[in-house]
């Protein structure tokens, strides 16, 4: 099945033309103004680890300041992934579980924190697990910068890095402000949503010291309840407290210490559990597939139905009642000095992360009579409930630690030549804990598995040369040393031995031509290579039944790095006397030993083969795609902004590959052996178009101080596939907000509405791997397929509608 046109993709381009079609008609109405008001202000990031201009980088990037961030309503890293073309996150349990975290069509292909493509940094310090619920309301700004920056930014970039940029207090008085909004969700059984924070920044002594302390706690109100027991479905509650002490000794040399903590109690998330009985219900066209019979499975995704969703039915025994809890602690520490126009800089941090699971994962109620689509079938002996509904939930606890040094020596900026160099260390510890009923005499904690370490090393340096006052050449490299490895643990559930590892090095390089057309335009050309880390499998089988595990027991099972090579070219302009702003970007990245959960045989001591599922290289992608991201200041009442993303992602392997039969089923070509061929297909849960518009306008209140501004935002996400396969399509979606908001310089009202149109359209879909994942199971085999062979899919729905108020005092 291919990608075809959609009604969204068409609208999408008549937007586009539309936009494009009013600025030119009020421009051409009215006189242009040439004052400086209405000029864009100049944007500073940070993404090649000196402050530069954003039109001077050459390096496609996404930028929020902290007005934009409160403008359009985004709160974490979700709202960002709206905003922000050719960039996608879709959670399947969850905002805890980045099941798809994908830049530019290359998704990661799994839900490891550690193994991702993009990684959040805090002020340039990695951040580790999983971050997707980090408040972003008193940042200073957010870049999101794409393709590979592992020259820079270090592991775990190979696809892109977030940077979150914070304040530094430097205030001659006490100021600040706080924020509050309350929301209503237009739902059945939903509650209110609501937001309350504050920042405060304050001088400790002249010249020397300033301090910073803000807080904020919010909850997204739950949008339905488990039909079972009525219990909380969807609602997140986040708290967040940081502090910040920012010591100048010298006018050169600045020391900024930063410590936060923060907490998320989550309930079961917005998982509806579909059925092959709602496919037909709902109309939509299914496939037979070749499994037992056969089972039934849709070519189109219908609207996740939230008001069936369960998840109350858990095991017990972990902090999480019911949902996902987790606490986080983040401590940095970063030194600036300047001498003779060199800074040497450190950035030193340590982090912690503790996450609690215990959720229903069947996603759906089987107390009796309480669906409201099957309790009558299971009534009337249409349907059995599930015999593997009680034991499908999960009560685990998962912790994180990592530390990570930096030192970087950049030159001074005025000259021809300029240069940088630098040291790098990364360590981090992962750790296990599984159910309560696993806990032993010898296992207490019912740890999993030995500590899971990675451990990196780095030096990194670069140059750029101006051959002439318009072009310049750049070359950036990394060189890293890491290891991956399990701790042997004798007690532990999966059992190792002794002490697994494995090392790999490589040569991260970045090459850069910039070209200046003129003082407002930049042309660059870059190639950069990314590189994810290698994944290991430790798998044990007590061969010899003598109740010990020997070394020779262990299958130890590395898939190798997955490697993504980046070719691009961009233009970045200014024009109409600093009223527009245009950034173009296109690439081409080939992807090798792409790395995908496969079946692996395993020969054992006896002679035995064991089929174990593990991490493996199964061959690449090639992608291509381009972004565009413009600014339109009309006049300084009328503003148009927006980003447009496409990128193409296509598997290259042509060797069969062996699936677990669950996943094997959703191929409608799998061999007679079992095995899969991935070419020619696309990558689950990852949209080919992204986009967002928006129109602002603002104008005086009369003279009573106050500015009203009106913003109504778009954002649209293109249809994508369910499955590897390429056989169940999500449809595309439009989502639609609006604020309106009355302030001045000390105090701002708004009103704002999220999701205007109420769209459903699931924002991913995930498998159920065989009919144990069904909570209810068919005994008309003749129309629904072999009860053995049915499958039933996930799917995540988005939050419906909220409209509410905000009040911000600032002083």
């Amino acid at each position: 099945m291919k990608h075809r046109p959609t009604k969204g993709s068409i609208s999408l381009i008549a937007v586009t033309i539309a936009l494009s079609a009013t600025a030119s008609s009020v421009a051409g109405a009215q006189s242009l103004d040439t004052d400086d008001d209405i000029k864009f202000e100049e944007i500073i990031v940070t993404a090649k680890n000196r402050e530069q201009n954003l039109q001077e980088v050459p390096l496609a990037i996404t930028v929020f300041n902290n007005e934009a961030l409160k403008a359009r309503g985004i709160l974490d890293a979700r709202d960002v992934a709206q905003f922000t073309p050719s960039f996608n996150f879709y959670s399947g349990t969850g905002r805890s579980d980045p099941t798809a975290l994908a830049v530019r069509g290359l998704a990661p292909n799994t839900s490891d924190e550690r193994f991702q493509g993009l990684t959040t940094f805090v002020d340039g310090i990695a951040m580790s697990g999983q971050t997707i619920g980090i408040d972003l309301t008193q940042l200073e700004r957010v870049e999101v910068i794409k393709g590979p920056q592992s020259a820079t930014f270090g592991r775990a970039t190979y696809s892109g890095a977030i940077n979150y940029i914070t304040r530094d207090p430097e205030v001659d008085q006490l100021t600040g402000y706080v924020r509050g909004r309350g929301a209503v969700i237009d739902s059945d059984n939903s509650d209110a949503s609501y937001y309350i924070g504050g920042r405060l920044d304050f001088p400790i002594a002249p010249d020397l010291a300033w301090g910073s302390l803000n807080a904020v706690y919010r909850k997204d109100g739950a949008v339905s309840v488990d039909p079972g027991d009525g219990s909380k479905i969807g609602e997140e509650k986040t708290f967040s407290i940081a502090g910040t002490l920012l010591i100048k000794p010298t006018p050169d040399w600045k020391l900024k210490l930063r410590g936060s903590y923060s907490e998320e109690d989550d309930t079961p998330s917005l998982v509806d559990n579909q059925h092959p009985r709602y496919w037909l219900a709902e109309g939509v066209d299914t496939v037979a597939l070749p499994r037992g019979g056969f089972a039934l499975w849709p070519t189109e995704v219908p609207d996740a139905r939230i008001g069936l969703t369960g998840g109350s039915q858990v095991a017990g025994g972990t902090p999480a009642e019911a949902g996902r809890t987790r606490e986080r602690y983040f401590a940095s520490l970063i030194s600036e000095h300047d001498f003779n126009g060199y800074n040497l800089s450190y950035k030193g941090a340590y982090f912690s992360q503790k996450n609690a699971i215990n959720t229903d994962f069947m996603f759906r109620s089987t107390v009796p009579g309480a669906d409201p689509v099957f309790a009558d079938a299971v009534a009337g002996g249409d349907v059995i409930v599930s015999p593997f509904a009680p034991f499908f939930t999960s009560a685990s606890q998962e912790e994180f630690e990592n530390t990570s040094h930096q030192i970087l020596l950049l030159s001074p900026e005025d000259g021809r030549l300029r240069w940088e160099g630098g040291l790098y260390y990364f360590k981090e510890w992962n750790r296990n804990f599984d159910r309560p009923l696993r806990i032993t005499d010898t296992n207490p904690e019912a740890q999993l598995r030995g500590d899971e370490t990675i451990e990196n090393y780095a030096v990194f340096g670069g140059a750029s040369f101006d051959v002439s006052d318009v072009f310049t050449l750049s070359f950036e490299g990394r060189y890293q040393w890491e290891t991956i490895g399990i701790e042997g643990c004798s007690f532990c559930r999966f059992i190792t031995p002794s002490d697994l590892e494995n090392s790999e090095s490589a040569f991260l390089p970045r090459m850069t031509a910039e070209y200046k057309i003129s003082e407002n335009q930049l042309l660059y050309a870059l190639y950069a290579r990314g590189e994810k880390s290698a994944r290991v499998t430790a798998n044990a089988v007590d061969v010899n039944g003598d109740g010990t595990i020997l070394d020779n027991e262990v299958a130890f099972i590395v898939a190798r790095p997955e490697v993504l090579d980046n070719f691009e070219v961009g233009l970045k302009s200014t024009f109409l006397d600093g009223r527009a702003v245009l950034n173009i970007a296109g690439y081409i990245a080939n992807v090798d030993d792409q790395q995908l959960i496969s079946q692996e045989p395993v020969t054992r001591p006896d002679g035995t083969v064991s089929i174990i599922n593990a991490a493996r290289n199964v061959g690449g992608s090639d992608i291509w795609g381009f972004e565009v991201e413009g600014q339109l200041n009309v006049t300084d009442a009328l503003s148009f902004s927006g980003g447009l993303g496409y990128a193409r992602q296509e598997f290259t392997g042509t060797e069969p590959i062996t699936v677990g039969s669950g996943s094997a089923v959703f191929f409608e070509d799998t061999r007679d052996d079992g095995t899969i061929v991935l070419d020619g297909r696309s990558q689950a849960n990852v949209p080919r178009w992204t986009g967002n518009f928006a129109a602002v306008y603002s104008r005086p209140l009369g003279n009573t101080g106050y500015d009203l501004t009106i913003r109504g935002d778009a954002v649209y996400r293109g249809s994508f596939y369910a499955d590897l396969g390429n056989i169940a399509e999500v449809d595309d979606a439009w989502r639609f907000n609006l604020r309106i908001a009355a302030g001045r310089e000390t105090v701002e009202f708004a009103l704002f509405a999220r999701n205007l149109t109420n769209d459903a359209t699931p924002t991913g879909a995930f498998l159920g791997g065989g009919a144990y994942f069904c909570a209810f199971r068919e005994n008309d085999t003749d129309t629904f397929g072999a009860g053995a062979a049915q499958r039933c899919l996930f799917t995540a729905a988005p939050r419906p509608r909220e409209v509410g108020l905000e009040a911000t005092l600032n002083f």
